[in-house]
C-alpha cells in the first residue's frame, strides 16, 4: 500500500518572513525535501533567492501515531523568520547563522483539519491482508467542489485490466447533500455518504470488481457551498 503520509506530516509546515511580510509553504516553490527515510524527512525553506533552502533546514520525524518531532538543523537567514506547524509557532528565527537551534514535539493534529486528522489516523491503522503473489495499491485525494464539477474521475485501470476494490473511505465537511464513489460505466456503487447524517464512511474490506477498462469516479450533489471531499481507495488491478 502506497500512502503519502509525508503530505499530512509536512503540509502544515510554513515560514513567515517577517521583513518581507510573506509566507513560504511546504510543497511550494520555496520548499525542498532533501531526503526521506522511515518516516523521517530532512527539509528546508528558502526566505530569499539564493535557494540554499537553509532558512531553516529541519528534521521532521513521526514519533508515533499522534506526534511529530521538529528539530532545527541549521539556519542562515538574511531576514527574521517564524516557523509554524499549522497555527502553532515552533521557532522564532532571528537573522543570522546558527546550528542545532532546538527540538519541539507537537501533535500531528495541530496542522490538520478535522477531516484530514481522521483520515491520517485511519491510514496509520489500516492493515492490509495481501493475497499471495498479489499487490495492493492506494489512491488518495481531495476535491474542492468550489472549483470542480461532479463527477471527478479518480482512477483508471491499465488497458485491458479491471479495478478490484479492497477498501473505500469517503469524508466531506458538507452539512447537506450526498457523496458517492462508484464505477463510472456500470454504475456499481462502492461507497456513499449522506452528509446531513454522516460525514464519514469507512469500508476497509469491501471487494467490488469493475468492468474491463472501467474507471472509478466520485460523484456529489446538493453539497454546502465550497465543500471539500477527501477520498481513499484501496484496490488491486486484475
Amino acid at each position: 500500500m502506497s500512502v503519502p503520509l509525508k503530505y499530512f506530516i509536512l503540509k502544515p509546515l510554513k515560514v513567515y518572513v517577517i521583513d518581507l511580510k510573506e509566507w513560504r509553504y511546504a510543497f511550494g516553490n520555496y520548499f525542498k525535501i532533501f531526503s526521506e527515510d522511515n518516516n523521517t524527512w530532512i527539509v528546508g525553506f528558502e526566505d530569499h533567492n539564493d535557494f540554499d533552502y537553509d532558512e531553516p533546514r529541519l528534521e521532521i520525524s513521526l514519533v508515533d501515531d499522534y506526534n511529530v518531532m521538529i528539530r532545527g538543523i541549521s539556519y542562515s537567514g538574511s531576514y527574521n523568520n517564524k516557523l509554524y506547524y499549522g497555527n502553532e509557532l515552533i521557532f522564532y528565527l532571528k537573522r543570522g547563522t546558527y546550528l542545532n537551534f532546538g527540538t519541539k514535539v507537537v501533535p500531528v493534529t495541530l496542522g490538520l483539519s478535522d477531516i484530514s486528522a481522521i483520515l491520517l489516523h485511519l491510514l496509520q491503522k489500516i492493515t492490509i491482508n495481501v493475497d499471495t503473489l498479489a499487490t495492493e495499491y492506494s489512491i488518495i485525494g481531495e476535491i474542492d467542489t468550489s472549483t470542480k464539477t461532479s463527477p471527478v474521475k479518480i482512477l483508471t485501470p491499465p488497458s485491458g485490466k479491471k479495478i478490484s476494490t479492497r477498501g473505500s473511505y469517503l469524508f466531506s465537511d458538507s452539512d447537506a447533500g450526498e457523496v458517492e464513489m462508484r464505477y463510472m460505466n456500470s454504475g456499481k456503487l462502492i461507497s456513499k455518504i449522506y452528509c446531513s447524517k454522516f460525514k464519514v464512511i469507512t469500508l476497509p474490506e469491501i471487494h467490488i470488481d469493475g468492468e474491463v477498462d472501467e474507471p472509478v469516479g466520485v460523484y456529489w450533489n446538493g453539497l454546502s457551498t465550497n465543500s471539500k471531499i477527501t477520498y481513499v481507495l484501496n484496490y488491486k488491478i486484475i
